[in-house]
């Protein structure tokens, strides 16, 4: 069966549900109970109720010179035991850190809205009056020692830096994907401070942040295309996404990624339209007959992706060897775009043996090319790759490499990630004049792959395109 043709005249219309089911981590401070504690540097849980706040949107410097805890001009006010002000200060007696234990469903991101009086400034100095920002947010599984540590992105509105910020801005971590699925602790907390006085005495103050409208929730899925060619997970590296496009403007994707024993292994999709910002398809796993030399395919489960913009996205798995064809997805992560768009990206195969082929990731600006090579062994989906500057024509010749990822399956994500690699050949464009060839041998040295030779080329031309 000559599977990549037939791919290219299969369209699937019918969507796979989803629910976003959006989650309020009951962080309203200006309506409700939030069950949002705050937490002194020690840990301790006893720093009372948190109240609100609205930051002033006219000439009011809402934190100089008040008169608090007997300092005339102090500058700032502290949130202290009593729960005086829901923000964080960066003092031995102060509140400093907002602690929660909460469920993250798949797909679902931590953003808030924060305003703070925070500026920079190089040293201590007199007259010094903000010092910068500096916020973390802690996630911990608590039925693992999984742990992640985030540094805040922009969603929307003013960066917030400087004085001159008085409105609330949307806030977010780059990706929570590691932890859906599972019960975490956040903690979001600053370690921030400035001195007013001389550069060698003088009081330490903190910064005063203010944390507002908490949640947890799918990031907003805009109406971009996805550039073509490689995508993967900054956290995960080693795997990842071949995406290409059909003459017709649809999409074709390659997953490659791994076995839960680290053995390599390669998905192909439906072509699919993409609308709206969303796609949605079947992915397939081939097998190879060597009697017929030919390939059979049976569905192997579903994906979505969600797009951001046109160079990040979230891909949402349902893989029906885990949990079964189940209502709902199963994992997902961000994705991050790569490398391609080049001229020769996109999907290349051999017509006189279809059913194996390669995604070329070519970038023109400086003729640099990752090749991924997708085949068999013992009749198994497997893939190595090479990267190598120049562009992949003129037999440019590049040595190939097999991964064995540890921690790098779907169903691993958040497990430690042990990467081996093996060289196990090397693979050789002419894409130019439409010749290849290929050499894979195993760790004995034994040849378990073979098409065309570097003075007989086999013929092979695009399925896909940039």
């Amino acid at each position: 069966m000559r599977f990549f043709k037939l791919m290219l005249l299969l369209v699937i219309s019918t969507l796979v549900s989803f629910e976003a089911n959006a989650q309020i981590v009951n962080g309203d401070f200006t309506t409700g109970t939030s069950s949002w504690q705050w937490s002194k540097s020690g840990g301790t849980l006893s720093c009372g109720p948190l109240l609100t706040f609205t930051p002033s949107t006219n000439n009011e410097t809402p934190f100089l010179n008040n008169i608090y805890s007997g300092f005339s001009s102090r500058f700032g006010r502290i949130a202290n035991l009593s729960g005086e002000n829901p923000f964080f200060a960066d003092s031995g007696t102060s509140c400093k850190e907002l602690a929660q234990e909460v469920y993250v469903p798949i797909g679902q991101e931590l953003q808030f809205e924060m305003w703070t009086n925070a500026g920079k400034t190089s040293s201590a100095c007199l007259g010094c009056r903000y010092a910068d920002a500096s916020i973390k947010v802690y996630v911990r599984d608590t039925g693992s020692s999984l742990m992640g540590v985030y540094d805040l992105e922009l969603i929307s509105g003013p960066t917030c830096d400087t004085n001159t910020c008085r409105d609330f801005s949307k806030y977010g971590i780059k990706s929570l994907s590691a932890f859906w699925g599972k019960t975490v602790k956040i903690s979001i907390a600053t370690g921030t401070s400035f001195r007013r006085g001389t550069a060698g005495g003088g009081h330490l103050y903190p910064a005063n942040i203010f944390i507002d409208n908490i949640k947890l929730e799918s990031k907003a899925i805009l109406d971009f295309k996805p550039k073509t060619g490689a995508w993967y997970n900054i956290d995960r590296s080693g795997h990842g996404f071949h995406i290409s496009k059909t003459p017709d403007g649809r999409y074709q994707l390659i997953w490659y990624t791994y076995l839960s024993n680290g053995t390599p292994i390669w998905y192909i999709s439906d072509v699919a339209s993409m609308t709206n910002g969303v796609l949605t398809t079947k992915i397939y796993k081939t097998t190879w007959n060597y009697s017929t030399q030919s390939n059979s395919s049976v569905v192997a489960g579903d994906i979505r992706l969600e797009m951001h913009d046109t160079s990040q996205l979230t891909l949402l798995w349902d893989l029906h060897s885990i949990n079964g064809d189940g209502a709902g997805y199963d994992g997902g992560e961000q994705l991050y775009y790569l490398l391609g768009q080049g001229s020769y990206t996109g999907l290349w195969y051999e017509p006189a043996l279809s059913g194996y082929g390669y995604s070329i990731d070519h970038r023109n600006s400086d003729n640099y090319t990752a090749t991924t090579v997708f085949y068999y062994i013992n009749g198994e989906p497997v893939w190595a790759r090479g990267e190598k500057t120049g562009a992949p024509s003129g037999n440019n010749i590049t040595s190939l490499i097999s991964i064995k990822g540890l921690g790098l399956c779907p169903e691993c994500n958040g497990q430690p990630i042990v990467k081996t690699t093996l060289p196990v050949g090397e693979v050789g464009l002419s894409l130019d004049v439409n010749k290849s060839w290929v050499y894979i041998q195993d760790a004995n040295g034994v040849a378990v792959w073979q098409r065309g030779l570097p003075a007989q080329p086999v013929d092979t031309y695009r399925l896909t395109g940039p």
